[in-house]
């Protein structure tokens, strides 16, 4: 049996132990909730018997300077009958934006009021301190004292003067021009007038200067031809001329058929031949 190796197990048992006892276990903790703060007032603190009294009061955080006030909230008003340990909620409200909350109540008895904000995951809860409103006792009443003459009724008044009259206020703006209706259909025709009687003529006024010739008119068809007038008569025939020159002689005639061969007559001389004379003129 190795007894050196016995003897080291409890040293390394205790430096395993404080090697354990050195660590630390970090667990995460929640952050705490902001403070708040509730304050009360009882008003008025003292009241006859059934009349109302004012709780009211202000929530406000407190983690600011100035406190901030806190809207949103549900706030609890307690009561308890002067004397008693036993509180009870009779009303809530929630604050406004200023933080305030505000009940009525009308105790018949001395009361203790307080109010009660519940908190939430950001805001711790708060109560307020405690108020009292006390009940006003009242002695026992006397008796009536005798009534006392009516007094004499006294002058009346004058009259107060009468007020200024108002200015009168502007006069308001124009409304806008309907639209125009459609014309009317046209109306009859009246009956034509008589004729008035006519002026005497006026003196006839001097003639006015010749105006520029005016441009040569185109020239018109000619007209159709006239028939022919009959042939007037022949006009005597004029002396015969002298003879005129001999003229060219002309082209030889065709051959006439050859006549039967006459008696052979004498062969008298021949004449001269005469000018053609003029034309005559042509009859009507």
């Amino acid at each position: 049996m190795n007894t050196g190796t016995i003897r080291r197990l409890p040293q390394a048992a205790v430096l395993l132990t404080m090697l354990f006892s050195s660590l630390w276990i970090v667990t995460p903790q929640a952050s705490a909730a902001i403070g708040t703060s509730l304050s009360i007032v009882a008003s008025p603190p003292s009241v006859s018997p059934d009349e109302a009294v004012t709780i009211y009061g202000r929530l406000r955080r407190t983690d600011t300077d100035p406190d901030r006030t806190l809207a949103g909230y549900s706030i609890a008003v307690q009561r308890r009958t002067h004397g008693n340990t036993s509180w009870f909620t009779f009303a809530r409200d929630t604050t406004d934006s200023s933080g305030l909350y505000s009940v009525t109540d009308t105790p018949r008895l001395d009361t203790e009021y307080r109010a009660v904000f519940s908190g939430t995951a950001t805001y711790a809860p708060a109560t307020s301190r405690t108020v009292l409103v006390q009940i006003e006792s009242s002695g026992p009443a006397g008796p009536a004292g005798p009534t006392g003459p009516v007094g004499p009724t006294g002058p009346a008044g004058p009259a107060g003067p009468t007020g200024p009259t108002g200015a009168t206020g502007a006069t308001g703006p124009t409304g806008p021009q309907g639209e125009t209706g459609p014309a009317g259909p046209a109306g009859p025709q009246g009956s034509q007038g008589p004729v008035g009687p006519t002026g005497p003529q006026g003196d006839t006024g001097p003639q006015g200067a010749t105006g520029p010739a005016g441009p040569q008119g185109v020239q018109g068809e000619n007209g159709a031809t006239g028939a022919t007038g009959p042939a007037g008569p022949a006009g005597p025939q004029g002396p015969v001329g002298p003879a005129g020159p001999q003229g060219a002689q002309g082209e030889t005639g065709a051959t006439g058929a050859t006549g039967p061969q006459g008696a052979t007559g004498p062969q008298g001389p021949q004449g001269l031949q005469g000018e053609t004379g003029a034309t005559g003129a042509t009859g009507p």
